[in-house]
């Protein structure tokens, strides 16, 4: 027992007499000699509030109705503080089943209990405090989304109007800025998500050389505004149409390109894509990487760049967002089943790198974005009721639904818009949730209790995007949600989908779908035994063709269709409208091989014999070690500007360099660069 440090007690039965041994004593404060050896005396030690749970255990012990007597209780020590005690104790027996005598332990749990205490504490002052942030994210969400929504909701109405160039640069300068502040926005309330475990990833189908193309032009430009050069580089062949979480994807790589691009001064940012794919299935390990040339991160920062809040380097670049970007992209990345990782010197730049499962989708084709205006719908007119407490987002649904023929009703709280409803019976009821007098959850329940009102459409507009807000509406009777600030498209498709709407478009635009229905290709029917036979109109010259075989091989149709509407406005309008039909109708295969014909039908023995200086090559040559493709394609168009001679030579080096064929552009020049003969153009064909 002394190697317990346990209290021993021995309770006689018949005379009440209990003997407390010195470590019983000694743990609520007294001397051997204190204490009368009586029950009693444990009684009065005994919390007022434990007496009647420790007599009731006694008895249903001594009464057989438990197998065991352990019971936990506060004593009094001798100075006045109670001490936790855990309390066991066995019986023994006379032959009538009668207890005689009771012995047992005290075990001390003060400390115990103190650090449960401790616990509980801590765990209800992290609860208040998370309760308290979340209510801050949703304050700070909703007062910043309610004025961005007006914001927003005009730049996105005045585009629809005729303005000159730079009315509309202007109001793309709102709108950007207004998506950026949003995104910081989002940010703080993506952390919030993903620590809570309640953000999905929602993958669909969509173009991958789209998607890194649109990345690739994105920074160019920044990079270019800051004047350092960007460089892409496709390091391998990749899959045409993947199934992903396209979003999340774009997110994860633009903070990383955005982080490279805002760190370096000096060098040049480099985007590299590879790719193997799985020989068992469709499934292709896509490898991203980042390589910058700035200020580099310390080994000692290295470890808490991917921590919320933290942010590396030098004061005047941590001004600049709010150094959540990382560790959410850590936390996307984990979650499509890769790992961001990341190698810096302090001083030389950095290189952060993913790698992620993709799955190659191959009978599908993705939805298409570049759908033609909707100006009204068909059918008798449909009345929208608007409810929100502020004028200038009733303003913005107002004025963009208004112009297609929209019957609009506004009130601007909740019992308004229950009285409203009753008096105009509208098809659909847009309803913010936050308002005073009667808050949006409470209107759409009583107007659900009514009986003429029972079926309207109520689609809840919120500035908060928190899921508990969306599921509360759900519950409260609304049949869909969309947050502030909204996309035009989005609350459309939302109308179409609960109104059964027929949009009208625009005629003088038409959709993808519209267009493969048109006339077909001239070049359809031209392919007799397997080959392509050339219609009689004018073709591409073979770098156009070039540049057309290259966008081919990687089925970007967007590109293609960006392309020859250029070429439209040359000479090519024929050829230009002939291909863009078989692009409409994803005739990628056809398109290819008539660019490789044009491609080929010059013959390189055309090549004019001047060639380029000794000086020229070298520049050639240091471009093409760097993989510079921009600055060759600048290059190359200054030697056709400025040496007529020298153009034919730049047309047919340019496809290499837009194919990324760096080697073969070193080979082709270094003999120039040596100050050896030049080669012939048959040897010239024979490089190229």
């Amino acid at each position: 027992m002394r190697g317990a440090n346990d209290g021993l007690w021995d309770w006689n039965l018949e005379t009440n007499d209990v003997y407390f041994s010195p470590r019983w004593k000694q743990i609520l404060g007294y001397a051997e000699h204190e204490l009368s050896p009586h029950v009693d005396e444990f009684f009065k030690l005994l919390h007022p509030d434990d007496q009647a749970p420790t007599t009731d255990k006694i008895t249903a012990y001594f009464d057989k109705k438990i197998p065991a007597y352990e019971v936990t209780f506060r004593l009094q020590h001798k100075d006045g503080h109670y001490v936790w005690i855990l309390s066991r104790g066995i019986a023994v027996w006379n032959e009538q089943a009668k207890p005689l005598r009771m012995v047992g332990t005290h075990v001390d749990l003060t400390a115990q209990k103190q650090a449960e205490e401790a616990l509980s504490q801590a765990k209800e002052a992290a609860e208040v405090a998370n309760r308290a942030k979340s209510a801050f994210l949703a304050n700070m969400s909703h007062e910043l989304r309610t004025p961005l929504n007006g914001i927003l909701g005009y730049a996105q109405i005045l585009k629809l109007h005729n303005l000159n160039a730079q009315q509309q640069e202007g109001i793309a300068v709102i709108q950007r800025s207004g998506e950026y502040l949003l995104t910081l926005i989002n940010d703080v309330l993506d952390l919030s998500k993903i620590e809570a475990n309640r953000i999905e990833l929602v993958p669909t189908a969509f173009y991958f050389e789209n998607f890194l193309g649109e990345m690739n032009e994105l920074f160019h430009m920044r990079a270019q505004q800051k004047g350092i050069p960007f460089h892409y580089q496709p390091l391998t062949q990749l899959p045409t149409i993947v199934h992903a979480d396209e979003t999340r994807l774009r997110q994860v790589l633009i903070n990383l390109l955005g982080n490279a691009v805002k760190f370096t001064e000096q060098g040049c940012v480099t985007f590299k894509v590879s790719s193997i794919q799985n020989p068992k299935g469709q499934t292709w390990k896509i490898r991203f990487q980042v390589e910058d040339s700035g200020i580099g991160i310390s080994q000692d920062e290295l470890s808490k760049i991917f921590l919320p809040f933290q942010q590396a380097g030098e004061q005047n670049y941590q001004a600049q967002g709010t150094g959540l970007g990382l560790a959410i992209s850590k936390k996307l990345v984990e979650m499509m089943g890769g790992e961001l990782q990341v190698n810096s010197t302090l001083g030389q730049g950095s290189t952060f790198w993913m790698e992620l499962d993709l799955q190659e989708i191959s009978n599908t084709t993705p939805e298409q974005t570049d759908k033609p205006e909707i100006i009204g719908f068909d059918g008798p007119p449909r009345t929208l009721l608007v409810v929100d407490d502020k004028w200038e987002n009733r303003s913005v649904l107002v004025n963009m639904l208004a112009p297609l023929g929209f019957k609009m009703m506004e009130a601007c709280d909740g019992q308004e818009s229950v009285d409203k409803a009753l008096q105009t019976q509208p098809d659909a009821i847009l309803m913010d949730l936050m308002m005073p007098v009667k808050d949006g959850f409470e209107a759409t329940r009583q107007i659900r209790t009514m009986p003429e009102l029972k079926e309207v459409v109520i689609i809840a507009i919120s500035a908060s995007a928190f899921d508990f807000h969306q599921q509360q509406s759900q519950e409260a009777g609304c049949d869909d949600f969309i947050a502030k600030p909204f996309k035009r498209d989005v609350l459309l498709e939302k109308l179409q989908k609960h109104l059964n709407l027929k949009w009208i478009y625009d005629k003088t635009q038409s959709t993808p779908s519209q267009r493969q229905k048109s006339e077909k290709s001239l070049f359809s029917s031209l392919w007799e035994g397997g080959n392509f036979q050339p219609p009689a109109i004018k073709g591409p010259s073979p770098e156009q063709a070039a540049i057309l075989f290259e966008f081919s091989l990687k089925g970007d149709i967007e590109s293609i269709m960006d392309y020859v509407e250029k070429l439209e406005q040359t000479e090519l309008q024929t050829f230009s409208v002939e291909i863009k039909k078989l692009a409409e109708e994803f005739q990628i295969n056809k398109i290819s091989e008539i660019a490789k014909y044009y491609r080929e039908a010059a013959s390189l023995a055309e090549v004019s014999t001047a060639m380029p200086t000794a000086e020229q090559a070298a520049i050639l040559f240091d471009l093409a070690m760097k993989g510079d493709v921009y600055g060759l394609r600048d290059y190359l168009e200054q030697l056709e500007q400025n040496d007529d001679k020298l153009a034919q030579f730049a047309k047919q080096i340019r496809p290499l360099a837009k194919q990324f064929q760096y080697d073969k552009i070193c080979e082709i020049v270094q003999p120039y660069m040596d100050n050896k003969l030049s080669p012939s153009p048959k040897q010239l064909e024979s490089k190229l």
